[in-house]
């Protein structure tokens, strides 16, 4: 009969209000942390592309520099890049700068109308 009421007691208790309220907001804690643990995977998934992005980009950065280098090795390599640079010429050569003749110039008279040309007249003088 103890025994018969030890169990009872223990029913009792296991399923009061109070033991259940406890095992609720334990629930809830470890869904908290849970939904926590998964917020930190789905931010860290996001910069883990982003980083292998920066990563290819860095990648093809480093072939195109690698390959500049190299052409910097050679003497036609260095003379380009002082012509593109800097605008130096060889010896004996000469720079030619085309004009596009469609271009009109500002300075003409038929540049405006009437009234341009007479503020023209007062601000130049």
């Amino acid at each position: 009969m103890d025994e018969f009421k030890q169990r009872q007691k223990f029913k009792r208790i296991l399923y009061s209000r109070f033991t259940l309220v406890v095992l609720v907001i334990i629930c809830l804690i470890l869904a908290k942390a849970t939904y926590g643990i998964f917020q930190k995977y789905e931010i860290s998934k996001t910069n883990q592309a982003q980083l292998q992005a920066q990563l290819t980009d860095l990648q093809s950065r480093k072939a195109f520099l690698d390959s500049a280098v190299q052409s910097l090795e050679t003497p036609e390599g260095v003379s380009y890049e002082l012509q593109d640079k800097f605008g130096v010429v060889e010896p004996g050569e000469h720079e030619i700068v085309i004009v596009d003749a469609t271009t009109t110039d500002a300075s003409s008279p038929d540049s405006g109308g009437f009234f341009d040309n007479v503020v023209d007249f007062f601000t130049h003088w």
